[in-house]
């Protein structure tokens, strides 16, 4: 190809589908694009070699080429009726002067192709040799022309005519039985494994169309997982049939076709497949060429047709809603005209809707100050600095009354990111204006204790940065507290007790501060303090401490005293703060390791000493909630047997997912909840989890009855005295067996082994748990453990099965774990497959089993069911 297929013509840019430019590249005819002004978009080699020019003299298509003027003048007006869009496409026969003095006749064939992405139109030049008598037909000159110029011609005229997905596949089906013995043709389309496979092309002389169907291990299948494609006969196809490679339809065709199908931006969508049925006739490596040619035709149709649909899709609701929408609904261009309303907005301003037409929108607010705001704001839209805002302002079109309207703005850009125009809607809230003060007050202050409640002590701790910002004098002070012993109260006397014990906490603490302080409850027993403007952050311990004494007098809750003490963490130097999340945060912080001297104490954060230890204590508070509401969730990564590529089972690994959304990595807080003893709870959880998730699979389907549970258990939990009885209850509860459990300890909860933990051990192997020792061969003394302690399954540490193709102590420790492991009758899974050279040296070694990325990756539990469903993963070893 002359040119890329990403051509810059002037200003423009051009993005074609590479498949066509293949095509077009590998035709012996001459070809150029032009755009419909003339300049040249690309040439391929035969076009400068037929007219004896290089591309520096033929930069657009009215630079000469050696045609005679009266040929030249009748190929430029059928040039021009294309680019217009008065004709098709159109030939006429021209006569060609070369530079080397040579004269010879061609045929011009001119036709336009449609660039979807640049929504541009581009004419097609192609030359093609003649002789005096009259121009022959594609498919004579297909005699001695090859298959992929012939392709291009017949699949020109079918982009021409078909405007449907299974039009364009019919006719592509035509050009398909124009060159190769393909009878039978569909297209497959799939989102791969756990996903549906359709047809929406199905032509068989000896089958109909398929229902749509779960993917499986069909052909189809097979060459979407591998992503090329594959000329597969009979006998090879009921080989692999017998290695239970595939499953495929029957009745097995003699030769099968398939390629994958691909959109511009390299999706894999489906597979392209022909099949023939005779053993008379075959097809050809050349062919298998050709069909994977076509499939980009396919492929970028797929994309294209999903744009159009969902084009269309979009224009429809856009419409629905301007028309039908109970709010008023109107654009603006960048001048802030009105282009298009809807009756609501005239219904609206009480006015006529021919009169809001091409008017300034920013003229109808009353206010001169939001009428500046919104034009400032309008012009950040137009500029892309955002994206939509929204206000309110009173409104009133001239001899017209006033209402207040809630304006949403929301810009519109076209394909290269400009500015088009504004989407508003338009809501009359005149009369929710009547009850503003009082929903103000109920959406910024709690309703028990009538304190500010979290939102609006942030706005003020918001200005308070602010504020510190503009003057050095300026100091504030932020206090964070949480009831000591409230729960005891709330669950023994009766929420109606906790909330009047709230009530008299509220008042008490009130009194101990200035009205300029901002006293806030942030829910259920937790407060904050805002002490603004102080003289001295050194004021701040005497209020705290002051708070402290007032609340060492009893409460009266009834008629009962109640003591209610409180824990404090202030953050005395807020100023140097940025953002008040993070003050917050640091109070918080500080308030629990108050909370852990003893009730009635407080902390003044110091971030310069106890950095360390409030990040530590923060991951820590974040993990005991993270348990308590259930943050914690499980995936499962399978195992599989290296020969046959089968489900054995699977490990259960922790994820934590945040309520803002926000991951953290395993490596964090595993070591975290270890050192916290909180290790033990969130092991619960996942054998919780895990067994749920074991059950569930059993009852949907039959084939899960062998699938065993592999879960981690930390040194902590085999410590726990009550462990057997725990754990032997989740189980129970969950209506597994305690066999289908495995439960994998490290070598250094080994190291760690107290009797205690050794006599668990044996009395879980005897309950039928059996045991696995993670990470095998790191430690020191690895092989004693498979003698002294209840092991039966030795699982390969990832860092031997990383270097085992490549390292001679990896390759020779890890054939004699796999020999040891043997011998003792124990199970040997290698962690930490990736390639399939490795699953092939593992199994060559004789390894049973091996999990790892080449397999899968961790994934959800309903993920894994369809897998278990499936029977084996695509990948195998063997």
């Amino acid at each position: 190809m002359s040119e890329n297929s990403d051509t810059a013509v002037g200003s423009d840019i051009f993005y074609i589908d590479s498949a066509l430019f293949r095509v077009f590249d590998s035709a012996s005819t001459g070809v150029a694009v032009y755009t419909c002004d003339g300049a040249v978009v690309y040439l391929n080699e035969a076009f400068e070699r037929l007219v004896g020019r290089g591309r520096n003299e033929l930069d657009s298509f009215h630079a000469g080429t050696g045609c005679c003027t009266e040929s030249f003048a009748e190929e430029t007006l059928r040039f021009k009726a294309v680019a217009d869009g008065l004709n098709v496409g159109g030939s006429v026969r021209v006569r060609l002067s070369r530079p080397d003095g040579s004269c010879l006749f061609v045929r011009s064939d001119l036709y336009s192709i449609h660039d979807i992405q640049s929504n541009t139109r581009l004419v097609v030049r192609q030359l093609s040799e003649i002789t005096e008598a009259s121009v022959p037909s594609v498919l004579i000159a297909g005699a001695r022309r090859d298959k992929a110029y012939v392709a291009l011609q017949l699949l020109t005229q079918v982009i021409l005519r078909e405007f449907t997905l299974n039009g364009l596949m019919e006719g592509i089906h035509g050009v398909l039985r124009e060159l190769m013995p393909a009878e039978s043709c569909s297209i497959s389309l799939t989102g791969g494994p756990g996903t549906i496979i359709s047809s929406p092309y199905f032509c068989d002389i000896k089958r109909e169309a398929p229902e749509p169907r779960p993917f499986g291990n069909g052909l189809t299948e097979f060459v979407y997982i591998w992503g090329k494609p594959f000329m597969l006969r009979r006998d090879e196809i009921m080989d692999m049939e017998a290695k239970g490679v595939v499953c495929p339809a029957r009745p097995r065709p003699a030769v099968w076709l398939g390629v994958p199908l691909r959109t511009h931006a390299g999706e894999s969508v489906g597979v392209l497949t022909v099949r023939c049925y005779s053993d008379g006739e075959a097809f050809t490596p050349e062919d298998l060429q050709l069909l994977e040619l076509i499939s980009g035709y396919v492929g970028g149709a797929i994309e294209t047709f999903r744009q159009q649909e969902a084009l269309r899709n979009s224009e429809a609701r856009f419409r629905a809603v301007f028309e039908f929408s109970g709010l008023g609904v109107c654009t603006i261009g960048v001048a802030q005209e009105i282009i298009e309303s809807n009756r609501h907005v005239a219904d609206m301003f009480d006015t006529d809707g021919d009169r809001l037409i091409g008017a300034d929108f920013a003229r109808f607010i009353i206010d001169e100050q939001v009428r500046q705001s919104i034009r400032d704001r309008f012009a950040a839209l137009v500029a892309g600095a955002e994206e939509s805002f929204t206000e309110t302002a009173e409104c009133a079109v001239s001899g017209a009354a006033r209402f207040w309207c809630r304006m949403s703005f929301t810009s519109v850009r076209d394909a290269n990111g400009d500015f088009s125009f504004s989407v508003v809607l338009l809501e009359d809230v005149t009369e929710h204006k009547l009850s503003d003060d009082r929903l103000m007050h109920m959406a910024f202050h709690d309703a028990l204790t009538r304190l500010p409640n979290r939102t609006l002590f942030m706005d003020r701790l918001s200005n308070a940065i602010r504020r510190a910002r503009r003057h050095e004098d300026y100091h504030f002070a932020v206090l964070f507290m949480d009831m000591d012993r409230f729960k005891v109260v709330n669950d023994s006397m009766g929420h109606k007790a906790g909330d009047e014990l709230l009530k008299q906490f509220a008042l008490r603490v009130s009194g101990c501060l200035r009205e300029s302080d901002t006293f806030a409850r942030f829910g259920g027993d937790e407060f904050a303090v805002l002490m603004d403007d102080l003289d001295d952050v050194l004021q701040a311990p005497h209020v705290v401490q002051r708070i402290l004494d007032s609340l060492k007098v009893p409460f009266m809750v009834g008629d009962v005293e109640v003591f209610s003490a409180v824990s404090i963490g202030a953050v005395l130097r807020a100023r140097e703060y940025e953002r008040p999340e993070d003050i917050l945060r640091d109070a918080d912080a500080a308030m629990y390791r108050s909370k852990e001297n003893g009730p009635g104490r407080y902390e003044i954060y110091d971030r310069t000493l106890h950095s360390r230890m409030q990040d530590m204590l923060q991951l820590e508070n974040s993990i005991r909630r993270g348990l308590e509401y259930f943050e914690f969730h499980p995936v499962f990564q399978p195992y599989v047997t290296l020969q046959t590529g089968r489900l054995r089972g699977a490990e259960v690994l922790a994820r934590w997912r945040q309520p803002g959304g926000g991951v953290v990595p395993p490596v964090e807080f595993i070591p975290a909840a270890e050192e916290s003893g909180l290790i033990y709870g969130l092991d619960c959880q996942m054998l919780e989890y895990g067994c749920a998730a074991l059950a569930d699979w059993r009852k949907r389907y039959t084939g899960a009855s062998s699938f065993s549970m592999n879960f981690n258990v930390s040194a902590v939990t085999m410590h726990r005295w009550n462990l057997l009885e725990v754990f032997m209850k989740i189980v129970s509860d969950s209506g597994c067996r305690p066999s289908d459990i495995c439960l994998e300890i490290t070598e250094n909860t080994l190291l760690k082994g107290e009797e205690g933990v050794t006599d668990r051990l044996w009395k879980l192997r005897d309950l039928g748990v059996r045991i696995a020792l993670d990470d095998f061969g790191t430690g020191y003394s690895s092989f004693n453990y498979l003698r002294s302690f209840p092991v039966n399954m030795i699982k390969v540490d990832k860092i031997f099965t990383a270097s085992v193709l490549e390292d001679r102590a990896s390759h020779g420790i890890v054939q004699a774990i796999v020999s040891l492991g043997r011998g003792l009758g124990m199970e040997v899974v290698a962690e930490g497959v990736e390639t399939l050279e490795q699953a092939q040296m593992l199994a060559s070694l004789g390894c049973e089993a091996a999990q790892g990325y080449l397999y899968s990756q961790p994934v959800d539990p309903e993920r894994l069911f369809r897998m278990m469903e499936h029977g084996r993963l695509p990948m195998e070893a063997g």
